[in-house]
């Protein structure tokens, strides 16, 4: 009998692989729905909360109300295991340069988002060096190595990554997303918060631009210009309109999938924020 239960095991676990790899948008769209329930987003888990707590930044000083910001990341076992460890110390060099938290260091400020068991455990493994803090994601299962451009695993991660910043606005935080193969060379909240934006999103590549010159995120409008985006760095406010605008943008990539499931999460924030957004300025 369990010679016959494992036979049927194995077979089954070949027939699911047959069929992901003759249909692979059913793949990409079951690795998708991982982070929706029947009503919406799935909300964040309470390790997920307090380690947002434990790393939040206290930014009153550059604020007219009490409000914090936490610096979120994302990561498989082999980012752990090559860019994370560069990333952390980065951040480790550079110190918060004002209020409650001055004089720490930015690697105590980041919350790292891991995957499976063995990437958390790696992720710990690494908190004898630094300070971040350290969650797990179950409902997030691509493989543990990088993922090819516009992959399953690619276009997969791209809704596991908005949902964090959705999850991290939900629990009352400003949210700074980085990609874990940033190298941060300062700290950058002054220059957000003296600004007074919304919304920060990194440029495709280095441009000199005129920041008073405005940007939308609709086409329909052909006199302001769509600039060329890329979202490995992110910053987003905590405010209703911006946790909406978010909210949007998961909601319109979800809404593709049905159709189109290798949907790009950089392509999907411009047409996600379309509707719920006017014309801004860039921020260089």
């Amino acid at each position: 009998m369990l010679r016959t239960f494992l036979a049927a095991f194995v077979l089954g676990v070949l027939l699911a692989q047959i069929a992901a790899a003759k249909h692979p948008a059913r793949h990409v769209s079951q690795m998708i729905q991982a982070h929706f329930i029947r009503h919406g987003v799935r909300l964040p888990s309470h390790a997920f909360t307090k380690a947002l707590r434990e790393a939040a930044i206290d930014i009153s000083h550059l604020n007219c109300h009490s409000s914090t910001l936490v610096i979120v990341a994302m990561a498989n076992e082999e980012a752990l295991k090559l860019t994370v460890p560069l990333f952390l110390r980065s951040l480790k060099r550079v110190k918060v340069s004002g209020g409650k938290n001055a004089g720490e260091t930015f690697d105590a400020r980041l919350v790292v988002v891991a995957w499976s068991l063995d990437s958390l455990k790696m992720c710990i493994d690494l908190q004898r060096n630094f300070s971040h803090q350290c969650v797990r994601d179950a409902q997030h299962f691509p493989g543990k190595e990088s993922f090819g451009f516009h992959s399953d695993g690619f276009h997969a991660l791209g809704f596991a990554k908005v949902k964090y910043i959705l999850n991290s606005l939900s629990a009352g935080h400003d949210v700074l997303f980085l990609d874990a193969d940033v190298q941060l060379l300062r700290d950058p909240v002054p220059y957000i918060y003296q600004r007074d934006g919304d919304m920060f999103v990194m440029m495709e590549k280095c441009l000199v631009y005129n920041v008073s010159r405005p940007i939308t995120f609709r086409r329909s409008e052909p006199d302001v210009w769509i600039p060329p985006l890329n979202i490995g760095s992110l910053y987003f406010k905590a405010t209703a309109g911006v946790t909406r605008c978010v909210y949007n943008w998961i909601w319109d990539m979800y809404g593709q999938v049905p159709n189109r499931a290798h949907v790009w999460d950089q392509v999907g924030m411009s047409g996600g924020m379309s509707g719920v957004t006017s014309s801004q300025a860039v921020v260089g």
